[in-house]
């Protein structure tokens, strides 16, 4: 009976082992592989999802700024014509609507005392619809 050489055996071992190794570090570097492109895929589904939220959130904001926008404007055109109408009440020219005059030196100056004129000087009176030009007759305090 032929028996191998041990040596001989022993380096077929040794070979078959090298051999085993080396595809079990292929199939190793194939497995994680795929598992870095799963790893790869679910980060990428994970951040697509993470976006989508973001999205909506800022959809969210939007809308909200937009109403608090409008109801801001809306807010400020009420204060508009509330301060037109303060300013209107104030305006001379409704006082001269209302039937009230205001009396001007001949030099436009609005006088606003009896001492401003002299009985003889002539004084612009201004209505609602034009200007007159008076002589002062009289003056007299009340």
């Amino acid at each position: 009976m032929a028996v191998p050489d041990k040596e001989e055996v022993e380096n077929r071992i040794r070979g078959n082992i090298i051999r085993l190794e080396n595809v079990l570090r292929k199939n190793l570097e194939i497995i994680k592989g795929r598992l870095d492109k799963f790893d790869e895929k679910r980060f990428l589904r994970e951040m697509r999802r993470a976006i989508e939220r973001s999205v909506d959130r800022l959809s969210k904001y939007e809308e909200l700024l937009i109403s608090m926008a409008e109801r801001r404007i809306e807010i400020l055109n009420e204060n508009v014509k509330t301060m037109s109408k303060i300013i209107d009440s104030h305006s001379p020219y409704k006082a001269l609507e209302r039937g009230y005059a205001i009396a001007m030196l001949p030099n436009n100056e609005i006088f606003k005392s009896v001492d401003d004129v002299d009985i003889g000087d002539v004084i612009k009176l201004r209505v609602r619809d034009g200007e007159t030009k008076c002589q002062v007759k009289e003056k007299k305090r009340i």
